[in-house]
């Protein structure tokens, strides 16, 4: 009987370290699940439109002026707040500075003589596009908001602009679309992109921004044949500088598996 009584004991602590080794490995894994699943939440597909107010400097403040440009982004925020993206950019602004190439078919009022006799005021303004390859790390300074932070952005491209020239080709035909590279000054180039700013993530998404911003440097050469104005092809190399406040609206898309969203 006494022999029985330590077996029973035997058994019961043994069965009391298996139900707590069980236990223990079930915490375990479970914690593991917990800290897989809370790095696989910062994973997400970012759409993010902007608008990009920019200033000109270097040789683009001779050029132009004030301009705006309007772009998107596509990217995938991957675990540590890591992004890497391509965004595309088209910009147009009114401030023209480099008006004197229509100087020759001018008339004293800075008007085109048309086919029919007609006098017509040519439209002038800036316009151009880049695209570019991104990568940005985001700094969290809220815990509660993993997602949201201080970012360091920079990218890679190319850029292009020109000046536009609008006028009826029907009734002006020296500004056809031949003629008018002859005037227009299209000039394109690789592309540094640098920002920072403040990005926000918020759990219903809608509210969710970015504000910062960033400079562009593009390094530029006039890729036109012929500058009919000048009666010369322009070789001179640029280096064309934008600045400017960039705000953007974020729209998140989740691809963990358990759908959970921990911003």
């Amino acid at each position: 009987m006494h022999s029985n009584g330590k077996l029973f004991k035997k058994l019961a602590f043994t069965l009391l370290l298996t139900i707590t080794f069980i236990g223990t490995n079930a915490q375990l894994a479970e914690s593991e699940k917990f800290k897989r699943r809370e790095k696989s939440t910062n994973n997400a597909i970012l759409i993010n439109p902007s608008y990009n107010a920019q200033f000109p400097f270097g040789n683009m403040k001779q050029r132009f002026g004030f301009n705006s440009n309007v772009g998107m982004l596509i990217g995938l925020r991957t675990t540590y707040n890591w992004l890497v993206g391509i965004e595309g950019n088209y910009l147009f602004g009114r401030q023209v500075k480099e008006t004197n190439m229509l100087s020759s078919i001018l008339t004293e009022d800075l008007q085109l003589i048309s086919n029919e006799g007609k006098l017509i005021t040519p439209k002038i303004s800036e316009e151009g596009f880049s695209i570019k390859i991104v990568g940005e790390k985001l700094f969290n300074v809220i815990p509660k908001l993993k997602g949201s932070g201080l970012y360091l952005q920079a990218g890679v491209g190319f850029i292009q602009h020109h000046i536009l020239i609008q006028a009826p080709t029907r009734l002006v035909p020296q500004l056809d679309k031949t003629y008018r590279k002859g005037y227009d000054r299209m000039s394109y180039g690789a592309l540094l992109s640098l920002g920072t700013g403040f990005k926000f993530l918020e759990r219903k998404k809608l509210l969710s921004f970015n504000i910062g911003c960033q400079a562009d440097f593009g390094f530029t050469q006039n890729r036109r044949a012929w500058n009919f104005d000048e009666g010369r092809k322009d070789n001179t190399k640029r280096l064309d500088i934008f600045v400017g406040v960039k705000v953007g609206w974020i729209i998140p898309i989740m691809i963990n598996k358990d759908n959970v969203d921990l911003y």
